[in-house]
C-alpha cells in the first residue's frame, strides 16, 4: 500500500470490532463453562456429529467445506444430515426440511446453496438438537454435519473442525470466543493462504475457483457483486482467475442485492464499461433466475483424504 494513503475502511472496521469483541468472547468463556459443569445440558445425538465451525464473524469458508465434506461423505456410501441454523430463523419456528427449490428467504441463503449443491438433506432449526431428533427419526442419517456449529454447545459432537480467519490466533482479533476456546477442536484448518502464527498441525484447505468458472471471467473486466462476509476475498479469487476487478458492488452478509443495483451493472456492460457481472453461488440462489451477462463464480475446496477418512471413521460401519 502506497505510503500515506488510508487504510480500507473494511481493515479499520475489523480491527475496532476485534477490540469490541473482546467483551462477548468473556462472555463466551462464561458459557462454555456453565455447559462443563453441567449447570447447562447438552442433548446426545444417536448418531455422530461433526462441526464445521469458527470462532470468528463469519468468511471462514465453511458453507463450501460442508458442502466438500458432505460430498465426500456421500461419495463413500454414508447417508448424511445437514442441521443448520438458517439465517434469523426463531426458536418458536418448526423444523423443517430445506426444499432445494424452495426460497432463501424461508430457509436463509446458505442451507438452500447448500442443499443444492450436495442433494444431502438440510434440516434447518434454531434449535439444532431438536432438528437432530427429527432427522433421526424422519431421515435415519448415519451422520450429522453441523453447520456453523463449534459455539452451539447444546447439540453434543463427536467432531469438532474450526477454520481458522487470518487473524484467529492473534491474542487481539475479531472473534466470537477467546483463542483458548481453539483447544476444544479436534482438528483446526483454514482455507487462508497464510495464518499469523500458525498453530501446530493446521491443516491447509485449498480453495478455488472452478475450472467452468475460470474460463468464463480469465482476461475479463467484471463487476464484482456479492453480499458475504469478506467480499475482498471474493475479489481476491476473481483477480487470481485472470479477471480484472473494474468495479465493485458489495452487500451485507446474506442480503438481498438492492432493488436496480443488478440491472444497474448489466446496464454498464452493456454500455462497455465492463464485460460481465460476477457474483457468488451463495447469492444465486437468491435470485429467481441468472440473467445474461451474470457469470455464477462456482468454488471448489480440495479436503485432505486423511481429514475425511478420520471423519468418516466415526460411524461403525464406514468403509475405507
Amino acid at each position: 500500500m502506497t505510503q500515506g494513503h488510508p487504510q480500507p475502511l473494511w481493515i479499520v472496521r475489523e480491527r475496532v470490532q476485534a477490540w469490541l469483541s473482546l467483551v462477548l468472547q468473556c462472555v463466551s468463556a462464561l458459557r462454555v463453562w456453565a455447559f462443563a459443569v453441567g449447570l447447562r445440558p447438552q442433548h446426545k445425538a444417536p448418531r455422530p456429529v461433526v462441526s464445521i465451525g469458527n470462532v470468528s464473524f463469519g468468511g471462514t469458508g465453511k458453507t463450501p467445506t460442508v458442502i466438500a465434506l458432505a460430498t465426500a461423505l456421500k461419495a463413500r456410501g454414508l447417508r448424511v444430515c445437514i442441521l443448520s441454523r438458517g439465517y434469523r430463523r426463531k426458536k418458536s419456528q418448526p423444523t423443517e426440511r430445506v426444499d432445494p427449490n424452495g426460497e432463501a428467504t424461508r430457509f436463509g441463503d446458505e442451507p438452500l446453496f447448500i442443499a443444492r449443491a450436495t442433494g444431502v438433506p438440510v434440516v434447518v432449526d434454531a434449535r439444532r438438537a431438536r432438528a437432530a431428533q427429527w432427522a433421526q427419526d424422519a431421515l435415519q442419517p448415519d451422520i450429522f454435519l453441523l453447520d456453523d456449529g463449534f459455539s452451539h454447545l447444546q447439540l453434543a459432537r463427536d467432531f469438532d473442525l474450526v477454520l481458522l480467519a487470518a487473524n484467529d490466533m492473534r491474542f487481539v482479533a475479531r472473534r466470537r470466543e477467546l483463542r483458548s476456546a481453539l483447544k476444544r477442536a479436534h482438528v483446526l484448518a483454514t482455507l487462508e493462504p497464510a495464518i499469523a502464527a500458525p498453530p501446530p498441525g493446521l491443516v491447509y484447505i485449498e480453495r478455488t475457483i472452478a475450472d467452468d468458472a475460470r474460463g468464463l471471467i480469465a482476461g475479463k473486466r467484471v463487476i464484482a457483486m456479492a453480499a458475504i462476509a469478506h467480499p475482498e476475498r471474493f475479489e481476491w479469487l476473481l483477480s487470481d482467475a485472470g479477471a480484472t476487478v473494474v468495479e465493485r458492488v458489495y452487500f451485507h452478509d446474506h442480503h438481498a442485492f438492492a432493488p436496480g443495483a443488478l440491472e444497474a451493472a448489466l446496464a454498464k456492460c452493456k454500455g462497455g464499461a465492463a464485460d460481465l457481472v460476477a457474483i457468488t453461488e451463495k447469492d444465486a440462489v437468491k435470485l429467481a433466475s441468472v440473467p445474461a451477462g451474470v457469470v455464477v463464480v462456482k468454488m471448489t475446496v480440495a479436503l485432505p483424504g486423511p481429514l475425511v477418512d478420520r471423519i468418516a471413521a466415526l460411524v461403525p460401519t464406514a468403509k475405507g
